[in-house]
């Protein structure tokens, strides 16, 4: 699972760069939404991990980078979920079936338990 997860890390890092890198390219600038490549990283980390953009591109060009962030992170955080998910589901296939919980059954009324 950590590796999976430390794949997951370094994607979501290249897309966070990649991301910035064309928002600073279509609508970075003086006098821009993106006026610095600091802020250009920040709006990718914000877009990309976060899904809620602090600035909104003006240019269509940009839009459709935010939107592709969008996609590209519901990517990454489902399937880091269905990592987890089959991390657990799998923890749990290896617990031996041997051992019950300790305690009555729910339901059990038996003069045994009282």
């Amino acid at each position: 699972m950590r590796s999976r997860v430390a794949y997951l890390a370094g994607l979501s890092s290249i897309a966070i760069v990649v991301v910035g890198e064309l928002g600073y390219l279509f609508d970075g600038g003086p006098d821009r939404d993106l006026p610095t490549l600091q802020a250009a990283l920040l709006w990718s980390a914000a877009t990309v991990i976060g899904m809620s953009p602090t600035v909104n591109p003006t240019t269509e060009l940009g839009q459709l980078v935010m939107v592709a962030g969008f996609v590209v992170g519901l990517v990454l955080v489902t399937t880091l979920a269905g990592t987890l998910g089959a991390f657990l589901l799998q923890a749990r296939a290896e617990r031996p079936a041997g051992n019950p919980p300790a305690g009555p059954a729910p339901g059990d009324t038996s003069e045994s338990l009282r």
